[in-house]
Formats: C-alpha cells, sequence, structure tokens
C-alpha cells in the first residue's frame, strides 16, 4: 500500500473487516485498515499517530500495463506525490478540477482513464458517501482508497439485523463495486 504513493508513510496498521470477492472473472479484496506512524518527540518518548482509518480495495486487472498511475485530490501547488511521478492534464474540467493524475507514462493513463470510467468513479464516491477518494494503477492491479470508518456495516452476525436502511446502504456499496468492475472492463484482455 505504501507504494502506491496514496497514503503519507507508516510503519503500522491494524486491520478490521476483509472482504474478498470475484466479479465477472475480476479478483478483489476490500479491507478496513488503519495506519499509524511512530515518532520521537524532543524527549526521545516514542509516541503513536494515525495517519489513516478508511477503506483499501484492490482490483486484478487483465489489462497489462507497465507504469504506475494515480489520481489524488486536486491541490492548488501541485507537487507530486512522488519524484518519479509527473502531473497530466486531462481535457473533462470537472474532472480536473476535482483531481490530479500523476503518473509514469502519459498514454497509459489516458487509456485507463476513460470518460466511463471517471462517471463511475464519482458514483463509488457517492455510494460510500467519501469526501476524497484516491486511485492508483499499479503492477496490474486497479486500488481505489477513502476515508471512511462504517464502510460495509451490516451488524454483527450475534445479534438482530439492523434496519432495512442499513443493509440496503451496505447493498448498494457492493453493487457499485460490481458497477466499478463492469464499466472499467477489467475482465477484458485487451493491450494498448
Amino acid at each position: 500500500i505504501e507504494e502506491l504513493s496514496l497514503l503519507p508513510s507508516f510503519d503500522e496498521g491494524e486491520y478490521d473487516d476483509y472482504f474478498k470477492g470475484l466479479h465477472n472473472g475480476v479478483q478483489f479484496e476490500i479491507f478496513n485498515p488503519t495506519f499509524f506512524k511512530t515518532f520521537r518527540d524532543f524527549n526521545d518518548w516514542k509516541y503513536r499517530k494515525q495517519v489513516f482509518e478508511g477503506v483499501v480495495m484492490k482490483f486484478s486487472m487483465n489489462k497489462k500495463f507497465e507504469g504506475h498511475t494515480i489520481i489524488v485530490e486536486d491541490t492548488i501547488h501541485h507537487f507530486s506525490p512522488n519524484e518519479n511521478l509527473v502531473r497530466t492534464v486531462f481535457e473533462d474540467v470537472e474532472f480536473e478540477k476535482k483531481y490530479d493524475v500523476w503518473t509514469t507514462d502519459e498514454i497509459e493513463a489516458r487509456y485507463l482513464i476513460t470518460t466511463g470510467f471517471i462517471d463511475r468513479l464519482n458514483n463509488l464516491k457517492t455510494k460510500f458517501l467519501a469526501k476524497k477518494i484516491r486511485c492508483a494503477f499499479k503492477d496490474n492491479s486497479f486500488y481505489v482508497i477513502f476515508k471512511k470508518t462504517n464502510a460495509f456495516e451490516g451488524g454483527s452476525l450475534y445479534r438482530k439485523l439492523p434496519d432495512f436502511e442499513l443493509c440496503n446502504s451496505m447493498f448498494e456499496q457492493i453493487l457499485s463495486i460490481y458497477q466499478l468492475i463492469d464499466t472499467l472492463k477489467l475482465e477484458l484482455k485487451i493491450g494498448m
């Protein structure tokens, strides 16, 4: 996860829910981590600070690509999160207002980030009520990361089923993952 350049550096992690599945031949994993970084104060005492709590999704891709492309929320100064990545500007004005794209291969980034992808990314953000969402294409996998503490909360297996709205929300979240896989056509084995 740290190699994706989507999160601050961390040295510890705690993991909550973990889901694994297969849809149209695409494997996916979803987990809820909390990452921490250990620091030392001026007295050389150690303390631990939380740097991320949210959801990480990983999807296998049958599209082959060599580069590393990330999508992060737009910043005024456009600082690169990794010295090996350069900023790529897209023609979609609304997309550019919300996101910055950093990549090692501009042609490949334009191949991966289509209009359909942008629409589904916004849909995923809405379904999960995420304020910020980040993505990466690396090592023939697609990653989605966002801050959210109660995604996929269906309740306890040992208690009465929670209200319909909670179950419906969880169903909508899972459906949006399937739609993302379908829209990105992650199952296709096409080359550039």
